[in-house]
This record gives C-alpha cells, structure tokens and sequence, in this order.
C-alpha cells in the first residue's frame, strides 16, 4: 500500500503537470522540480520522508502510517486544485 500511495501522488502531480515522471528518477529529483509548486511541495516532502522510511529503513507498514499518507495524497490533490483555480 505504501508503494501505491506514493506512485499515485507521483502519477497525480505528473498529470497536473507539476512534475514530470521518468523512470529514471530519484525521489529527490521529484523534490526539486515541486519545489516551486510550494502548495504540494510540503505534503509531497512529507509523504517522501514516510514513504523513505518503510521502504528504505525497513519500518513496518502499518494502518497509520497508510492513513497518514493517503491523508497526505489527498492534501497534495487539494493543493493542486487550489493552484489551478486561482
């Protein structure tokens, strides 16, 4: 489920033309291009930390966390919408 939210904010942001998703990229990467969309940038930043977290120091996913970053996915699809509207 982690991996899922993750790419799905990946795929969410690309389509909104935030980013641009290439295989070949780092989460950093990511980072630095939504840098200057400051309205996702801190949920995204955030859900990269928790993301980095399970999949990388090995913590246990559990309900929470899940919670947290499908908390996180949908604060980065109301900031792009709030973007586009102004």
């Amino acid at each position: 489920a982690v991996r899922y939210l993750y790419v799905a904010a990946i795929l969410w942001l690309d389509q909104s033309g935030r980013i641009t998703f290439r295989i070949s990229k780092t989460n950093r990467d990511y980072l630095r291009e939504l840098a200057k969309h400051s309205q996702a940038g801190e949920p995204f930043s955030s859900l990269t930390a928790l993301f980095e977290r399970a999949v990388y120091r090995g913590e246990t996913p559990d309900a929470e966390l899940c919670g947290t970053m499908q908390m996180l996915l949908e604060r980065i699809q109301h900031a792009d919408a709030a973007t586009e509207s102004r």
